[in-house]
């Protein structure tokens, strides 16, 4: 069994790999809308927040009665639709990271900085976190969900069915780090809560 993460130390994992989900393990918070709903007020402005908190209680009950990745898949299309690529880039870079940064969990914050190579699965768009991840907090890897685009503009759709939810996370990030050269078994620190 994994210990809890106030159970591990942060000493001689310099060579180490760490692959964390963010949700819940390196952020506190568990729930992702709010950041979907800064996304949508900064690009969209509050016509398309209103939209998104009057969907909200749709996405919760297809959460709960159909699938967790349903109500994911409602939340990201009435987020996304619509919007140039370039402004959800925007708004990444300079509007999330400071709430990002707010949310940290710092017991996991302390184990993971201190990993050589650095992996988040999440199953927010990756979209919203890569430059956070990278630029803020030194991610190598981030393996998300990734959007369908048209002509610059995101259609709200997602590229593939295969949300990093659950069980799918481990069988995904091996398949994923196994192309990158890494293998899970080489991973000694793992954050990831399995549902």
């Amino acid at each position: 069994m994994i210990p809890t993460v106030e159970k591990c130390t942060s000493e001689g994992r310099e060579k180490h790999t760490v692959v964390a989900d963010l949700d819940g393990t390196l952020l506190r918070n568990r729930n992702s809308f709010p950041y979907f709903a800064l996304v949508a007020f900064d690009v969209s402005g509050v016509l398309r927040l209103l939209f998104l908190l009057l969907v909200l209680p749709l996405a919760g009950i297809l959460h709960y009665l159909v699938s967790e990745s349903a109500g994911i898949q409602v939340i990201i299309f009435t987020t996304f639709v619509g919007m140039k690529v370039s402004d959800i880039e925007s708004a990444a870079r300079a509007v999330l990271p400071k709430f990002y940064s707010e949310d940290l969990h710092p017991e996991s914050w302390r184990v993971f900085s201190s990993c050589g190579k650095r992996c988040v699965l999440t199953a927010s768009p990756r979209i919203m976190l890569e430059a956070f991840l990278k630029d803020y907090i030194g991610v190598d890897i981030v393996l998300g969900t990734e959007i369908e685009t048209y002509k610059g503009r995101a259609t709200g759709f997602v590229k593939s069915q295969e949300f990093l939810l659950g069980r799918k996370r481990l069988s995904f990030s091996e398949r994923r780090l196994e192309k990158l050269s890494l293998r899970l078994d080489w991973v000694i620190a793992i954050l990831i809560f399995l549902l």
